[in-house]
């Protein structure tokens, strides 16, 4: 990765939602390893797929799935050799 460059990450929070997790994911490893820092994070919820896809999803669930685009990038600038 550049100096400068960004990474971005399209996240559900089905497992949140659902029980399967009970800390995100994102959020921790970001905390805990600071070696990145966010630039944006944009929420929102997941639009109607393929009903195939979901078919083992409650649809109450599904409707309430958030999702989250997050921006983040290096917290300190490295050099690259």
């Amino acid at each position: 990765m550049k100096p400068d460059g960004k990474i971005v990450i399209l996240f559900s929070n089905f497992s949140l939602i659902s029980g399967i997790i009970v800390q995100h994911l994102i959020d921790k490893n970001l905390n805990d390893s600071k070696a990145f820092k966010t630039i944006n994070l944009t929420r929102g919820k997941a639009a109607k797929g393929n009903v195939k896809k979901y078919i083992y999803r409650m649809n109450s669930l599904k409707d309430l799935e958030p999702v989250e685009l997050w921006e983040i990038k290096r917290a300190v600038k490295t050099t690259v050799v």
